[in-house]
């Protein structure tokens, strides 16, 4: 569980960080969506092996 809640804590940190470059101009907004995209792919990956790691 103590693995569990600092990953949880890890991924709020990238989406606030992903959610920030909303100001920035349409082109580069689109960049920050597919790094965002990303993050959740890689996020749930995370999650996803740390589960079978700890069954």
């Amino acid at each position: 569980t103590l693995i569990r809640g600092s990953q949880q804590r890890a991924i709020h940190g990238t989406v606030r960080l992903a959610r920030r470059p909303a100001e920035l101009p349409p082109d580069q907004c689109q960049d920050s969506a597919v790094t965002y995209v990303a993050l959740c792919v890689v996020s749930a990956i995370v999650i996803k092996s740390a589960f079978v790691y700890v069954q």
